[in-house]
């Protein structure tokens, strides 16, 4: 999370370093397009809360992406390669 100038790191990941993370915001703010992790922009609160509201039946996108992805991936290596960008 940036804030006044500063960037606040909320650590999601008991194995992520400081210097890991800052490294990971860094590089998706200089790519292009850039972009910043989700796992960035929660605190411990509101990631517990996401995942209580993933596991809720009403909510399917994130069941629908696994299984799209489970029942895909055979196609989806076929197509991309084993290429690494």
């Amino acid at each position: 999370m940036i804030m006044g100038g500063n960037v606040h790191f909320h650590d999601q990941s008991p194995h992520a370093t400081r210097a890991a993370l800052r490294d990971e915001l860094l590089a998706g703010l200089r790519a292009t397009p850039k972009s910043v992790s989700p796992k960035l922009l929660y605190d411990r609160r509101g990631s517990a809360l996401f995942d209580r509201i993933c596991e809720q039946p009403e909510y399917y996108p994130t069941r629908t992406e696994e299984g799209i992805l489970t029942e895909s991936v055979t196609a989806i290596a076929e197509v991309g390669g084993t290429r690494r960008r």
